[in-house]
C-alpha cells in the first residue's frame, strides 16, 4: 500500500490515489445476451470502451458493461457500467461508478 504525505495540491494527491486503485484493480469487459448468456473476460490497462465493444460484437452479444474489480475494497471488490446496447447506444460509456482506468 502506497502512503502519501497530503501537503500538495488536490489534483496531486488524486493522482497518487488514481494511480494506487489502477494498481490494484482489474479491468473487466462483460459481454452480454440479455435472458441468455453473460461472461466477463479480464483485459488489458490498455483497453479502451471501444475495445470492449468489438470483443462483444465477436462473440454475438448485443450489449456488454465495463467493469472493475479490485484486490482491496473501499465498500464493494466490484464496479459495474450501465450496459451499453450495441445498436443503439454508438456513444462511449460512462465507466464504472468505481473507475479503475476505463
Amino acid at each position: 500500500m502506497r502512503l502519501a504525505v497530503i501537503c500538495t495540491t488536490s489534483a496531486a494527491l488524486l493522482m497518487v490515489f488514481a494511480s494506487d486503485v489502477q494498481a490494484s484493480s482489474q479491468k473487466i469487459c462483460s459481454p452480454v445476451e440479455p435472458d441468455k448468456w453473460r461472461t466477463i473476460a479480464p483485459v488489458p490497462k490498455e483497453w479502451i470502451a471501444g475495445d470492449c465493444r468489438s470483443l462483444s460484437e465477436s462473440v454475438g452479444a448485443t450489449s456488454y458493461k465495463l467493469g472493475c474489480i479490485f484486490s482491496e475494497a473501499i465498500g464493494e471488490k466490484y464496479s459495474w457500467s450501465v450496459e451499453v446496447k450495441l445498436v443503439t447506444d454508438e456513444a462511449t460509456p460512462l465507466p464504472p461508478p468505481r473507475n479503475c482506468g476505463w
